[in-house]
């Protein structure tokens, strides 16, 4: 074996050279399973293979709701600028994933092997975590795995199914995008944020905080706070770990209990308020084809804008012209004309003497001025 100098580097390349790409790959892939192998735990051994996907689980239950974008896929354009797409006339939208943004807050309880841990879930704030967080609740992802990596004074670590902290998806996919707000920060004994590798590299697996860390804001996505079972907490923290963080003693996540899903809700929601807008276009549509049932109430645009043409009834006739040309002379109060006397010759002089004088003017007073400049 030759070492090599790395041009631009400060170190010296130590590995073979001579092997080729296929066997370096499986030399690191067999390293990689025998480390597995080596640090599974109660969570790893019922492994991630056991379980379904979340995507595909979430979707199946039909909590995913797809509605179009304002871009088209673009089929159009693309058939006419290439020779191996089929023609095509008409551009469709895109069809996006709807996201839900509730104003509530979400509750959980986490049953681990040491006691309970309620939480709470700041749904209003970073949707997207806690939804995903939630959905893996409600499928059992979380079930039976281990909090594989705990440091006294700074947080302990779990939700891979692997035990390893290499493995877990969203309900999203493999990844998806860091939810940062100022509002939430590390700050505290038993804040909930999401594990990441990296900016926008979430997937299922969660920590809890035993102190403020100030170090990870704006890096990690804080999306809950653990509001009951802080001795539990304590409990963990106590537990010896080895040179890789890993307790000693196993921390199961047991199992988990939702009590508030914010996005279940909704979803109720929407589904009453489709269900109140079909039954609306039907009665519209029966009371357009006279199908409807007798009620005026269900007349939709007819009984607001022409009550007697929707009762059956004939329009009323105009019996004059102008104001009130519907309403009939009998139903008109009748009232006589009273004509004022005429006055007598003398009542204007005696009106005359009556009336007082004229108010006196006012002399007027010359203004002042300069004059013909006699006095100079």
């Amino acid at each position: 074996r030759e070492a090599v100098f790395k041009p631009g580097a400060h170190t010296w390349i130590t590995e073979d050279q001579t092997e080729d790409a296929d066997t370096k790959r499986g030399k690191k892939g067999d390293k990689k399973a025998s480390a597995g192998a080596e640090s599974g735990t109660a969570g790893g051994a019922a492994g991630g293979s056991g379980r379904p996907c979340p995507q595909e689980w979430y979707a199946a239950q039909g909590h995913v709701r797809w509605v179009e974008s304002f871009q088209s896929t673009g089929a159009g354009a693309r058939s006419f600028t290439s020779s191996v797409q089929t023609v095509t006339t008409t551009n469709a939208r895109q069809l996006k994933r709807f996201d839900r943004n509730p104003s509530k807050k979400g509750y959980v309880r986490l049953h681990t092997n040491l006691g309970d841990l309620n939480v709470e879930l700041h749904c209003d704030l970073v949707p997207r975590t806690c939804e995903n967080f939630l959905a893996l609740c409600d499928m059992k992802y979380y079930d039976g795995t281990a909090f594989h990596r705990s440091i006294r004074n700074f947080m302990i670590q779990g939700g891979d199914p692997l035990g390893t902290g290499v493995g877990g998806e969203s309900i999203y996919g493999k990844t998806f995008k860091d939810e940062l707000d100022s509002r939430l920060l590390h700050s505290g004994r038993g804040v909930l944020s999401m594990a990441n590798s990296g900016p926008n590299t979430n997937g299922s697996q969660f920590f809890i905080t035993y102190k403020s860390c100030a170090h990870l804001n704006y890096k990690h996505s804080v999306f809950g706070r653990v509001v009951g079972g802080m001795e539990v907490i304590s409990a963990m923290e106590k537990i010896a770990t080895d040179d890789d963080d890993r307790p000693l003693q196993d921390i199961v996540l047991l199992g988990t209990e939702v009590f508030t899903n914010p996005f279940y809700d909704m979803e109720e929601e929407e589904k009453a308020e489709a269900a109140a807008a079909a039954k609306r276009a039907a009665l519209e549509e029966a009371s357009a084809t006279g199908r409807g049932c007798a009620d005026p109430d269900t007349q939709f645009g007819k009984w607001y804008s022409d009550p007697s043409a929707a009762a059956g009834e004939s329009a009323p006739k105009a019996v004059r012209s102008g104001v009130g040309k519907y309403i009939h002379a009998a139903v008109l109060p009748t009232t006589e004309a009273v004509v004022p006397a005429a006055p007598s010759p003398a009542a204007p002089a005696a009106a005359v003497d009556a009336m007082p004088p004229p108010p006196a003017k006012k002399p007027k007073v010359a203004g002042g001025g300069f004059g013909n400049f006699d006095a100079w």
